[in-house]
Order: C-alpha cells, then sequence, then structure tokens
C-alpha cells in the first residue's frame, strides 16, 4: 500500500513538473515579432494621448473610454505572452489579434478627437 501511494505521489508530481516546463527561449524569440509590434503601436498611442491631452481636447468621458481600451488591451497583452511562454502560438496569436483591436478601437478615438 506504501509503494502505491507513493507511486502515485510521483506520478502527479511528474505530470505537474512536466507542465511546467517553459517553451525553449529559441522558439520565443522567433515569435516575438507579433507581440513588439503592438507594443510600439502602444508607444505611439500613448504618445498621441499626451499630444491630444496638452491640446485640451481629452475629456473625462474621452479619458476613460480610452483608459477602458487600454485595460482591455493590457489584459490580452499579458494573456498573449502567457500563451507564448508556454508554446501556445495559436491562442497568442488570437490575444495578439483581440489586444491589437482594442488599440484600433482607441486610434478611431483619436480620429473622432481630431475631426470635431
Amino acid at each position: 500500500m506504501k509503494n502505491i501511494v507513493l507511486a502515485l505521489v510521483l506520478v502527479i508530481g511528474l505530470t505537474a513538473c512536466s507542465q511546467a516546463i517553459p517553451f525553449p527561449r529559441e522558439q520565443i524569440i522567433a515569435n516575438l515579432s507579433p507581440v513588439l509590434e503592438v507594443e510600439m503601436r502602444v508607444v505611439r498611442i500613448l504618445d498621441g494621448i499626451n499630444v491630444l491631452n496638452r491640446m485640451g481636447l481629452i475629456t473625462d468621458k474621452v479619458s476613460l473610454i480610452l483608459k477602458t481600451h487600454f485595460d482591455v488591451y493590457y489584459v490580452y497583452h499579458q494573456e498573449a505572452l502567457s500563451y507564448l511562454s508556454r508554446g501556445n502560438i495559436g491562442d497568442y496569436l488570437t490575444y495578439i489579434k483581440l489586444a491589437s483591436m482594442e488599440l484600433d478601437s482607441m486610434e478611431h478615438v483619436f480620429k473622432d478627437l481630431l475631426a470635431n
């Protein structure tokens, strides 16, 4: 009985350890391009927010809209990185696309501000 319990603990432990093996570093580097592109867009968008804010075009309502889009973007971005670190490239790319869509929405808010 003692051996069975020990074997079960060993199997469960090995299963847990096998799930913790990270995606190889080289593969992560090879797949960084999409997330880096999104991060460069974020920098440009944040710069744009600062310019529009200095121009007095960002009201409290607009600020809340932009913050909400950015908060959702951030969650998708973090989830994408989580999938990348586990080697799940399909879900990684899905969450990068979702993050990018939130940035699209932020840019749409900019265009509306500048059009008025």
